[in-house]
């Protein structure tokens, strides 16, 4: 069977039109519902009781992700999203003499910008890189990455156009310069096969709502062994404890691990439905994954050209993402006339997104080739 045949049956895709808004929300995998029908009938059959179910369920969505990324399960916390995740992670850090700035880049998503910029609520000096030819390139970062920066966030894949950014060489330079950094990876775990610990990331952050087809609420942050003994989150609750049910009110330890972020009562259901999506990404490969999206832009990139179409995403493979963007005369419309064909896209301000995932056949990608053709005015 192929891919696309075998991780179709294997997903609630809408039946009425092609969607391709894995950038935004993944499509259900079957068998979310019944994860969480247990949940439900764990707490209607056995009240409190439930808990030792329900940690063994966040237990379960810690093993599948760190299946999905590659790193120990040990490493990483549950968090609700990744603003939370970030805010958490700063107001952890080590404080180091002379480092007081915290520098991120203009194309990052609007959360993390935000999070960074109250970093000077914590005696940080939030400090943008700003786009240059709309993108982020080298040069920029390493003007920005001295001896003052405490903190890097790097944005892997832009959500407003699908371009990578260099995050291996700005990663050398924060190593070079003592400078800790973290990754979101939001726009990219779940399509592009990762190797955070190759990339030299102290941290990353990302959710299951986009790529991994896990829904809203199941986001996490990964923070590197070596570094964990030296974070102390402000944001702490009887999870952060290494003991949380000695409930001494009089002694705080931190877990050794990264349940350390955790903070107060976990919620459950999200990651029981999350933990569906991360199984079946696990089960049919990042890699094949990333085969199968690739293939599927380059159709659209080479289509839209043909059509006289401008892409706003890089043209080569590997300084893409899941996503292509595409500039139409009139986006707005263009989004319009795709969704009376019942193509399911949406615009940014570089353009209209496409992001096909493993359930999309090639043969719903030929049918949005040919509507780029008709909206663009090559044919009628």
């Amino acid at each position: 069977m192929s891919l696309e045949l075998e991780a179709r049956d294997r997903f609630e895709v809408p039946k009425e039109g092609i969607y391709l808004r894995g950038h935004a929300v993944g499509c259900l995998p079957r068998g979310a519902r019944a994860a969480a029908q247990r949940f439900f009938d764990q707490w209607a059959t056995r009240g409190a009781a439930s808990w030792d179910d329900w940690l063994t369920t966040l237990a379960s969505f810690l093993r599948a992700l760190s299946r999905v990324l590659g790193v120990p399960a040990e490493e990483l916390s549950p968090q609700a999203n990744l603003s939370s995740a970030l805010t958490k992670l700063i107001g952890s850090l080590p404080r180091r003499p002379r480092r007081r700035r915290i520098v991120y880049g203009e194309l990052d998503f609007p959360s993390a910008r935000f999070v960074c910029q109250k970093a000077a609520a914590l005696g940080y000096e939030p400090s943008c890189v700003r786009a240059e030819n709309d993108g982020l390139p080298l040069s920029a970062w390493e003007r920005h990455l001295t001896d003052e920066v405490a903190l890097a966030h790097v944005t892997h894949v832009c959500s407003d156009d699908g371009r990578q950014l260099d995050v291996p060489g700005v990663l050398r330079l924060c190593r070079e310069r003592g400078i800790l950094a973290v990754v979101d990876i939001a726009q990219s775990a779940g399509v592009i096969p990762l190797d955070l610990r190759a990339w030299g990331a102290a941290f990353a952050t990302g959710g299951c709502v986009k790529w991994l087809c896990g829904g809203p609420g199941a986001s996490f942050l990964w923070s590197r062994g070596d570094i964990l003994p030296e974070l102390q989150p402000l944001d702490v609750g009887w999870f952060s404890h290494a003991r949380p049910f000695e409930l001494d009110i009089d002694h705080f330890e931190y877990a050794a691990d990264a349940h350390r972020f955790w903070g107060g009562t976990p919620s459950v259901l999200p990651f029981a439905v999350a933990t569906v999506g991360l199984e079946l990404s696990d089960a049919l490969g990042t890699t094949r994954i990333r085969t199968h999206n690739l293939s599927a832009t380059r159709r659209l990139r080479d289509a839209a050209l043909a059509a006289g179409l401008a892409i706003r995403t890089p043209i080569d493979d590997d300084e893409r993402g899941g996503t292509i963007a595409i500039a139409f005369p009139d986006d707005a419309q263009a989004v319009r006339k795709l969704g009376e064909h019942g193509v399911q896209v949406d615009r940014r301000r570089r353009g209209v997104r496409f992001s096909p995932h493993v359930y999309n056949t090639m043969a719903e990608i030929d049918r949005v080739c040919s509507l780029l053709a008709l909206i663009a005015g090559k044919r009628s």
